[in-house]
């Protein structure tokens, strides 16, 4: 059961609705920072996950995580009879050893604990291609261990475990007879989730990266400076041209590096996709990698799939207008 929130008291009643013996807590990040003034008020709000533990209850731990220390404490009080922490971290219980690419996603050894040796290390293949993914790996690998899952046998199944719509998923695509290669981050951003994506955009090998960044929303005051922030990770990430949606990107993003990369901007996401029909050529130029990211609620997912359906074969007619992105097959 996953539970999400923007407010404080949301996931208090969900687990106390749940009553879960084990209870996971994946990060604390600036996501939906707009109802909190800090990041310690977001961990203590994920902390009220603990109140609804029953049985032999386990809390599960981001260890490299800067309010660990919070979150274990919360959660013996709460009374957490076992804590198991997944990271990088050396005192992980599952720790990423290495992490390396693969030709279909990534290589992972992560060490568990082991009842005879102490310790072993599990080596295996995951199906996603961004390396952000081993952390999670590790995470589902402390929840298979927490609820008595043989991890051995079910490691292997990991592999064709893919990147998904909207999470990272790569698609070749041809539209208007140029190639490239479309990576679909579209479901959602906050700016730990934006770098971590733009780190991925770094490793590829791509001479031509084309970016399209759409409004980071519900950061509250912080949003200016949140968008600002993304100047370095955007010119580590060697893109070539810029494509902004909002004003956010356009005015904080957008506008600082104009004078380095090439910036196409659009106040709406319907703007850009209407131009991408139009004139598809324009806006994708020579790019061969082309990374879309951004906000649900700024439209970046609209552009995504208005991508995927002009390079759709046989082509996809798209619709698009101000309350949702319809797409249906070409009649002829």
């Amino acid at each position: 059961v996953e539970m999400g929130m923007s407010h404080a008291g949301e996931i208090a009643a969900l687990t106390e609705i749940t009553l879960p013996h084990i209870a996971a807590i994946t990060c604390i990040s600036d996501t939906h920072s707009e109802h909190f003034s800090s990041l310690n008020d977001i961990a203590e709000a994920k902390t009220e996950i603990f109140i609804g533990l029953s049985g032999p209850a386990v809390a599960i731990l981001p260890r490299d995580d800067s309010f660990y220390g919070q979150l274990a404490e919360a959660a013996h009080l709460a009374g957490a009879r076992t804590i198991l922490t997944f990271g990088y971290h050396e005192d992980s219980d599952i720790r990423v050893m290495t992490c390396e690419k693969a030709s279909k996603g990534l290589s992972l050894c992560i060490g568990i604990p082991d009842s005879d040796k102490g310790r072993k290390t599990l080596s295996f293949s995951l199906g996603m291609n961004a390396a952000h993914w081993a952390i999670s790996a590790a995470c589902v690998i402390a929840m298979a261990l927490a609820a008595g899952v043989d991890v051995e046998h079910a490691v292997p199944h990991l592999a064709s475990f893919k990147d998904l719509p909207g999470r990272g998923l790569t698609t070749d695509l041809k539209i208007a007879g140029h190639s490239f290669t479309l990576i679909d981050d579209s479901y959602n951003a906050s700016p730990s989730s934006m770098v971590a994506s733009l780190a991925h955009l770094a490793t590829r090998p791509d001479t031509v990266k084309t970016a399209i960044l759409s409004d980071m929303l519900e950061l509250g005051e912080g949003g200016r400076e949140a968008h600002l922030s993304l100047v370095g990770p955007v010119i580590d990430a060697g893109i070539t041209r810029l494509v902004t949606i909002g004003t956010m990107m356009a005015d904080q993003l957008g506008a600082r590096l104009a004078s380095d990369i090439e910036v196409v901007s659009f106040d709406t996401a319907e703007e850009l996709c209407t131009e991408l029909v139009s004139h598809p050529a324009q806006l994708l130029g020579n790019s061969s990698v082309v990374l879309v990211k951004g906000s649900h609620g700024s439209g970046a997912h609209s552009v995504a799939a208005t991508l995927t359906a002009l390079g759709a074969h046989p082509p996809f007619s798209v619709v698009v207008n101000n309350s949702e992105e319809g797409i249906t097959p070409n009649a002829a």
